[in-house]
């Protein structure tokens, strides 16, 4: 089983890029241990993963096979601590647990990536393991000193560690309260979380500080039925797979077990049985619940956030089928020979899963390796890289072996998504094409990076596009010329007209005020932000005639929908872009372009009381 795990894990370890998380985590682990610390102070990661990347790629390099391959030896030693959880209930679970684990795609698919969650689970399962003993009544110092280094290092590995402590103690004190205890061995209980907070207290600050500062680019609510039904089909079938079918499955397997488990609790042979199955709910249902309430408050969330949870939710599924198979030798006979049947479905289903993982094209990583090797292949001396987002940058130099620029934009090690790229940024595009007679444009997550797209529609509108021979798996590239640019600046016309809001009206452009009835009307307005705005404001665009008829207008959100105003930091400078087509029967004549801001039904008026502006005035001709 461990050979066939570790075959699973390492085949076709390399034949994907390395994509934006790897490569942060190479980035990091190839600094000094001291830059590691530092370095990891202001991302979203403890240092712990990153300075045992570190010290084995000082050994094995820094390829691609070998960045990645500690996190696929750690993937095969939690089927082992999968296989011990398990046999804390029965022999047969765990053999039955490691099995399952084994073939997991979700387990397979993150111990084939270069982070730290194969390790964080290890470490959550070596603290899980000790606690077991300890309750069990195995009071050795041993014990006590490997559940507090665990769950220590897990916390120093990643900070949703919390969550598995969180289940731990909540299986500690609902244990309590069937049995009694010494308060002596209470007391030393709590000095052991208290020795774990200790240990930890020295990252606290940094902790803190990322949960209140830390990015978010997920719009809208995360709500508790996305957290779990994410969860349950990245555990059943992989992130990608269809859980429908084999996810109820899973459920009955899982009630089973608790319900044999609760009808016997009783039984001297199934009290420590009971204990653990307690344990592994608890280690199921309380990350659940804080990761559920944790999305709502701050919009993030991905399933291997919960990579932890994996052995416990494997575990007890083979809790339920060890009782089908018990159940063969009672009066259950053949209900039990069917559920046995339709057991079948749960390892056909991960091996069913984990043949797309290694061969279908749309579940790749994005392709970084392939955008560097054709850029190498058809980069001239003096070319400018310009990176969107500029966070992509790690992985990007994890291959570029040129000797052109690099400029990511923004310049962010994590995503911007709290200070993405704004009208400000055609500064620096502007001293990149002075110095640069082409820009290649590498795009990925630009969404987040640069939401209203000032640095692709800028070269764009003013730069010749070459053309890019080939298309690349979830990234954009492109090349421009830009030798015979001119980088005028940016407000043609500069205004300043003041809302009720901390936002202005700064100025706009536009690129014809004589235009044809079948020409569209393209213009473009800057607004700032002086301070924090409360509201989410759209903007209105209208073509009024002389009597006030509205004849045609556009409206969208002020920024884009991944940046609205009240995310706006103050000082920025947004630019939105409008085309607006008069209808055919239009008249020629004068025509007046009237602005403003509204939410909801709502206009947001003006610091001297209007509730629009009237901006400037377009000819129409046949």
């Amino acid at each position: 089983m461990l050979l066939l795990a570790f075959g699973l894990r390492v085949f076709h370890l390399d034949t994907q890029s390395i994509w934006y998380d790897e490569g942060l985590s190479i980035y990091l682990a190839q600094q000094s241990p001291a830059q590691v610390i530092a370095l990891s102070a202001t991302t979203d990661h403890p240092p712990l993963h990153t300075l045992l990347l570190g010290g084995w790629m000082s050994v094995a390099g820094d390829s691609d096979f070998s960045a990645r391959y500690l996190s696929a030896l750690f993937g095969v030693l939690m089927v082992t601590l999968t296989f011990t959880l398990g046999r804390k209930v029965d022999e047969r679970a765990g053999l039955i647990a490691a099995g399952l684990m084994t073939l997991s795609p979700v387990a397979v698919y993150y111990s084939q990536e270069t982070r730290g969650y194969t390790l964080l689970t290890v470490l959550v399962l070596f603290a899980t393991l000790a606690f077991a003993n300890i309750v069990r009544g195995d009071q050795r110092w041993r014990n006590w000193l490997s559940y507090i280094a665990a769950m220590s290092a897990a916390l120093y590995t990643h900070y949703f560690a919390a969550f598995a402590w969180a289940a731990i103690n909540v299986a500690y004190f609902v244990d309590l309260t069937g049995l009694r205890r010494p308060v002596r061995s209470v007391m030393k209980w709590i000095a052991a979380q208290f020795a774990i907070l200790a240990l930890f207290a020295p990252w606290l600050p940094n902790a803190l500080a990322q949960a209140g500062s830390n990015a978010t680019y997920f719009p809208g609510r995360v709500t508790w039925e996305t957290v779990i039904g994410d969860i349950w089909r990245a555990f059943t079938v992989g992130e990608w797979g269809d859980a429908s079918i084999v996810g109820w499955v899973w459920l009955a397997l899982i009630v089973i077990g608790l319900a044999g488990v609760i009808i016997h609790r009783r039984d001297a042979e199934n009290s420590e049985r009971h204990r653990v199955v307690l344990l592994l709910l608890s280690l199921v249902v309380v990350p659940l619940v804080l990761m559920s309430g944790l999305a709502w408050l701050k919009p993030k969330f991905a399933p291997r956030y919960l990579l932890p949870t994996l052995p416990a939710f494997v575990t007890l599924a083979s809790v339920g089928i060890v009782t089908l198979i018990d159940g063969l030798r009672a009066r259950y006979c053949q209900p039990a020979s069917i559920g046995l049947a339709i057991s079948l479905a749960l390892p056909l289903a991960s091996a069913a899963s984990l043949l797309p993982l290694y061969t279908d094209q749309a579940l790749a990583r994005p392709d970084v390796r392939s955008v560097v090797a054709y850029i190498d292949t058809h980069e001239v001396a003096g070319d400018a890289i310009v990176l969107i987002g500029g966070h992509q940058a790690p992985a990007f130099t994890h291959y570029y072996r040129g000797h052109n620029s690099i400029v990511p934009l923004p310049s962010d090690l994590l995503p911007a998504a709290q200070s993405p790229l704004d009208a400000r940024a055609l500064t620096t595009l502007a001293d990149i094409g002075a110095h640069h007679p082409r820009v290649w444009l590498v795009l990925w997550q630009n969404d987040i990076a640069d939401p209203t797209n000032v640095v692709l529609d800028a070269l764009l509108d003013k730069a010749r596009r070459i053309t890019v021979g080939e298309n690349f798996h979830a990234m954009s590239v492109l090349l421009f010329d830009v030798k015979d640019v001119t980088w005028n600046g940016a407000l043609q016309n500069p205004a300043d007209f003041a809302f009720m809001e901390p936002l202005r009206l700064v100025g706009y452009n536009v690129n014809l005020r004589r235009i044809t009835i079948d020409t569209p009307l393209r213009f473009g307005l800057y607004l700032r932000s002086d301070d924090r705005v409360r509201g989410n404001y759209q903007i209105f665009t209208h073509v009024l005639a002389a009597d006030g008829t509205l004849l045609a207008q556009a409206d969208h959100i002020a920024g884009a929908d991944s940046y609205p105003t009240s995310l706006w930091r103050p000082g920025s400078l947004i630019y939105n872009r409008f085309e607006i087509q008069l209808p055919v029967d239009t008249p020629p004549g004068q025509y007046q372009i009237a602005v403003g801001l509204y939410e909801g039904d709502r206009r947001l008026a003006l610091a001297d009381g209007r509730d629009r502006i009237d901006l400037f005035s377009i000819t129409v001709t046949p």
